[in-house]
């Protein structure tokens, strides 16, 4: 039957024991150190992760940045350009209206030379119509209608003239 014995004991508290340090040596610490080194692989990918994502947030904040400054500069350029055009523009409008301004300058003396030529030139004919007149009215007799004869020729000559 079932009887104690003290040397039974202690050589089941013995074995209990070396059971014990056998499996926590060979079984609890090899686990321990497992599930340490997944957890520590677990916390290293973590961090990881997060140095990634602020990795990422700063290289966006950066491109954003860029992207802002890029087109500031893109805006900039652009006003540049349009001022640019407008003052050659003004430019051009000016330089036009200069020469336009010339041109019809020109064409006003060179019209008034060309009036003023023909007046002294209608001057000279007129002149020399009257001498004609003068002459032939003192070539003939004075006579009404020898007169009033003269005269018509005289409007005729004119009005051929013109």
């Amino acid at each position: 039957m079932l009887s104690l014995n003290l040397s039974s004991i202690i050589f089941t508290v013995i074995n209990l024991l070396v059971l014990v340090y056998f499996v926590h040596r060979f079984l609890f610490k090899p686990v321990r150190a497992a599930l340490k080194a997944r957890q520590d692989e677990l916390d290293t990918s973590y961090r990881e992760a997060e140095e990634a994502n602020t990795k990422a947030r700063d290289l966006k904040q950066q491109y954003e940045d860029s992207m802002a400054k890029i087109d500031t500069e893109r805006q900039e350029k652009l006003e540049a350009v349009r001022l640019q055009a407008s003052s050659e523009y003004d430019e051009i409008i000016g330089n036009a209206r200069e020469k336009a301004d010339k041109i019809i300058a020109e064409a006003k003396i060179e019209a008034q030379r060309q009036a003023e030529q023909k007046q002294h030139e209608m001057e000279e004919e007129v002149a020399m119509l009257v001498a004609k007149a003068a002459y032939k009215i003192a070539a003939s007799k004075d006579s009404v209608e020898n007169n009033q004869k003269l005269y018509d020729t005289f409007l005729e000559d004119a009005e051929k003239k013109e």
